[in-house]
């Protein structure tokens, strides 16, 4: 007699998806309890900033206007919400510690997860998801900063969460007929999404700019309105703070921009080195036995079944390319086009490679055992890995 399944297929990719977040979780647990290093100058002004609003946050006066000034004026170049959040945290006892504050990034790593999973399955199919967020657990671009206390991890989950909303709103228009209130609805959740993550960090227009501007192909009116929609909720939840500290932000943002890129001396916007900057960070922000597979995979692949491929195959997936196409590639051309370059401003772009490696990843191991056996020893070993850079046990030479 075969033995009863007491779990609903709907659940398993959820419960998988919750066993990766939690051995993240447990293992950046681990490194913040072992790590004992004094904080670098970003960090420790990050964690005055989230102590400054905790301390406003003591005595409220949610109805006295001049209160409210006085506490969006709490952070005059960076906007609040990841200091907002972390002052919650110790709201239990009156302490704030880096350790403390690090907690919220497991709550930042959770939305990062369930963002990618659910645009992987809205896009190609859940264990595409599944496979996108543990490679996004173990990317050592993204594990680098999942580590730190700066903003840049923070911002790459509010802007995936939101282009997964997107996405869906995307989705449902091209299948909606008339009105379509549904769609109306998801429109109303994007705007809510997208003004949560510019009030992380105003980079976010960055990223999602092209896939609003793709979103009204074809034109329609119901598009415009909606994109309109959700918008108008956006500014609604921004133009606090943004009102108050416009003068201090686009001053700041030249002082972070031109000024920082000269005295760093990074390349000219008309030199080659600008625009290849980013293309060599994402090369080496992926962990190499899931390059090293998924490149000779699609070799094999491409030659094995040579004869088999055929365009009409692919029509079925050209929309799906197309939007995160629109968003790799537009995300890449504006950060390139800030002429102050640094690795971690191109993080949000490291979660969508992950999708299309793992949708890459699932293509060749449908199609072949071996390569299905040798798909998990690549992603061992690529944990192994993981382990060691955070973990190096006293050689340098293995981080």
């Amino acid at each position: 007699m075969a033995p009863r399944n007491f779990v609903r297929p709907q659940l398993r990719p959820w419960l998988i998806l919750l066993g990766i977040w939690l051995v993240t979780v447990f293992c950046d647990r681990v490194w913040w309890g072992l790590d004992h290093q004094v904080p670098a100058w970003d960090q420790a002004d990050y964690l005055n900033g989230a102590l400054n609003y905790w301390r406003a946050l003591q005595t409220p006066d949610w109805f006295n206007s001049d209160w409210w000034r006085e506490f969006w004026l709490l952070s005059t170049k960076i906007p609040p919400l990841n200091y907002i959040l972390t002052a919650l945290t110790c709201f239990a006892d009156g302490t704030l510690t880096l350790d403390r504050a690090t907690w919220l990034f497991a709550f930042y790593s959770g939305a990062l997860f369930v963002a990618i999973f659910e645009l992987g399955t809205l896009l190609f199919s859940s264990r595409v998801g599944l496979w996108a967020a543990a490679f996004c657990a173990l990317m050592p671009g993204l594990v680098r900063y999942r580590l730190d206390y700066v903003l840049d991890f923070p911002v790459t989950a509010g802007i995936i969460v939101s282009f997964a909303v997107f996405t869906c709103l995307h989705l449902r228009t091209r299948n909606e007929k008339g009105m379509g209130g549904s769609s109306w609805l998801w429109a109303l959740v994007w705007g809510i999404s997208f003004g949560l993550a510019l009030l992380i960090k105003q980079t976010a227009v960055l990223f999602l700019l092209g896939p609003m501007l793709g979103f009204l192909r074809p034109w329609r009116w119901r598009k415009l309105g909606q994109l309109l929609l959700g918008l108008f909720v956006t500014a609604t939840l921004a133009y606090p703070w943004f009102r108050t500290n416009w003068l201090l932000v686009l001053t700041g943002s030249k002082r972070a921009t031109i000024d920082s890129a000269i005295a760093e001396g990074d390349p000219s916007l008309l030199s080659l080195d600008a625009w290849t900057y980013y293309l060599k960070v994402l090369s080496m922000a992926i962990a190499w036995p899931i390059w090293i597979f998924v490149g000779l995979s699609l070799l094999w692949f491409a030659w094995r079944y040579r004869a088999q491929l055929k365009i009409s195959s692919l029509k079925n997936f050209t929309y799906q390319w197309r939007w995160l196409s629109l968003f790799l590639l537009s995300g890449y051309f504006l950060s390139s086009l800030n002429i102050n370059k640094d690795p971690r401003y191109v993080l949000p772009l490291l979660p969508i490679v992950c999708l299309v490696l793992a949708r890459a990843w699932v293509a060749v191991c449908d199609h072949n055992s071996w390569l299905r056996r040798l798909s998990f020893v690549a992603l061992g070993l690529t944990s192994v890995l993981w382990l060691s850079g955070s973990f190096p046990l006293g050689n340098p030479e293995i981080a």
